[in-house]
């Protein structure tokens, strides 16, 4: 009988330390996800700062080199001011220039330019088989040709008209 009471108590002593266990277990699991919680955010806290390090040596240098330029400026300025009150260095009004003779000789003595006439005659391209009543002008393009006569040039400038009629672009002919 002794035997029974034996198993019997240690059977429960079992018992209560597999509920024991068990209670251990579930509070391990509870902690360990704390701990990987703590863990996250330790590490996006430590991302943060590296963030704020990055952004303060990125304001640190241009601060650094806002001094540099301000510096640069300051003694730009002490110069110009040595400049202007010194009375020697300034510079004394500039006299107009005078008027070129057309008819003296350039370098070398070579002889005078020649001004030859020049006529401007100007021409007109718009497309002949449209009605340009109902047509919408886009663009004009203009063309310059040169022509040579002797003692005289003769400047043709065409404008070449583009519109739009009935939903197709038209251009003169040029």
């Amino acid at each position: 009988m002794k035997h029974v009471g034996t198993q019997a108590i240690l059977e429960e002593q079992l018992r209560l330390a597999n509920i024991t266990i068990d209670k251990l277990t579930r509070q391990i699991d509870v902690l360990t996800e704390t701990i990987n919680d703590l863990r996250e955010q330790l590490s996006l806290k430590d991302q943060r700062i590296d963030d704020i390090h990055t952004s303060l040596q990125t304001l640190e240098s241009s601060l650094a080199s806002r001094n540099a330029d301000l510096a640069k400026a300051q003694r730009i300025n002490k110069g110009l001011t040595h400049l202007i009150e010194n009375k020697s260095e300034k510079m004394p009004p500039s006299v107009p220039k005078e008027k070129v003779d057309l008819k003296a000789r350039g370098n070398n003595n070579a002889k005078r330019a020649m001004h030859m006439e020049l006529t401007v005659i100007e021409h007109n391209a718009d497309p002949l088989d449209i009605d340009l009543n109902q047509a919408k002008l886009l663009s004009t393009r203009e063309s310059i040709r040169y022509e040579y006569i002797p003692g005289k040039f003769i400047k043709h400038i065409y404008h070449q008209n583009s519109y739009t009629y009935q939903g197709t672009v038209v251009r003169g002919k040029l």
